[in-house]
């Protein structure tokens, strides 16, 4: 499937907005040495549900990361971000009770970041059958630029799985 022209134009004036928004609400005022991880889930959620018009504004349960500053942080940025704009898109087209339930672990040096909608879940072979630039980008973003390692498993909404470590990025 290919977006239409304007839909194409929409999806990146979102990455700007989104970008925009983390930039002035989450950098640290010594420039961008580090980011709460919870401070940014929080924005980049309450960004995404800015768009909903009307629709069921989903749950967010996040457990572990209170205290995490991350350094690397533009790479976990579009990481998150990308994972998000999939569930608003997605996963709660057909969802009454839509929620996001992100869990994260650090034993320094790895992060284990879990993400799970509770949306349909992604069709069967979708990465060979459907031409989507979301997971492609999210499968990016874990492997090349946080050098991780990412499990997708699709049981009763999607999950996502990265492992990585801070030292390889």
């Amino acid at each position: 499937r290919t977006d239409h022209p304007k839909q194409q134009v929409a999806k990146a004036l979102t990455m700007v907005k989104t970008y925009e928004m983390l930039y002035d609400n989450l950098f640290l005022s010594r420039g961008l040495a580090a980011i709460s991880l919870n401070n940014a889930v929080e924005k980049i959620f309450e960004y995404h549900c800015e768009g909903l018009a009307g629709k069921a504004r989903p749950a967010l349960i996040v457990t572990g990361g209170e205290n995490i500053k991350f350094e690397k942080s533009d790479y976990l940025f579009h990481y998150m971000n990308e994972l998000m704009a999939n569930s608003f898109e997605h996963a709660f087209l057909a969802t009454s009770d839509p929620a996001i339930t992100i869990a994260v672990k650090y034993v320094k040096p790895i992060y284990s970041i879990t993400y799970k909608d509770n949306g349909p879940g992604l069709p069967v072979h979708r990465e060979e059958t459907i031409p989507g630039k979301g997971l492609w980008y999210i499968r990016a973003y874990a492997t090349q630029n946080l050098r991780g390692n990412l499990e997708v498993s699709n049981d009763n909404g999607t999950e996502y799985k990265l492992t990585f470590n801070e030292n390889l990025i």
